[in-house]
């Protein structure tokens, strides 16, 4: 995840801070008069934004990937249930055929 945060707790926790600071800079820069203040407020912003959008795709990637790790898993507990179910097609035949090919007529 790069400088973003070494873990996916923190990645959305980073994400979560970054667009409570832009919504904050927002609200500042809309009340702020000064222009030289209104400057470095829109300033921050954008790199508020910027940072929130590259934090954005790693989210996206990590979401992503995780979906991808689930529908391996399923594919992987689908083939052992069908490993499972060809046995006892196997056995059933088996038996059936151990039953009624017993050699009585």
């Amino acid at each position: 995840m790069g400088v973003a945060a070494t873990t996916v707790d923190g990645l959305f926790d980073r994400l979560d801070k970054l667009r409570q600071l832009a919504a904050e800079l927002a609200r500042q820069a809309a009340r702020e008069k000064d222009l030289a203040r209104l400057d470095r407020l829109q300033a921050n912003l954008r790199r508020a934004t910027e940072n929130g959008e590259i934090v954005g795709t790693y989210v996206r990637w990590v979401l992503a990937l995780g979906h991808a790790w689930l529908v391996r898993a399923d594919l992987e507990r689908s083939r052992w249930l069908t490993l499972a179910g060809g046995v006892l097609v196997v056995i059933g035949a088996v038996l059936f055929f151990s039953v009624t090919g017993s050699g009585r007529h």
